[in-house]
């Protein structure tokens, strides 16, 4: 999937971290992209929701651009809404360094 074919008025650009892939849906509310985990009992996503520029073009007007957030067998097991791209990145890289969550400030 393409977050360019899924949403055609995106305002921004998707950042894509190596080894993640544009799983991006027209009917989620934004774009994003994950890098999944999968053996035979246990199963990891980590997700960057990526939300529009435009305030107003956002589910929720009040919510954050990011939402990054680390499934385990589909239950949520971390998760942080920010306007910080910096801090997604700095999300990214403590989880591929293997570093705890509760590291993850």
């Amino acid at each position: 999937m393409s977050y360019i074919k899924e949403f055609p008025d995106y305002d921004g650009e998707l950042y894509i971290p190596k080894g993640f892939n544009d799983y991006s849906w027209h009917n989620d509310v934004c774009p994003h992209v994950e890098k999944r985990y999968d053996n035979e009992n246990l199963k990891i996503d980590v997700c960057i929701w990526q939300d529009y520029i435009d305030i107003s073009l956002r589910e929720r007007e009040m919510g954050k651009r990011y939402l990054f957030q680390i499934k385990v067998n589909d239950g949520v097991l971390f998760s942080c809404e920010t306007d910080d791209l910096e801090k997604v990145k700095e999300f990214v890289k403590c989880f591929e360094n293997g570093e705890w969550i509760h590291d993850m400030k």
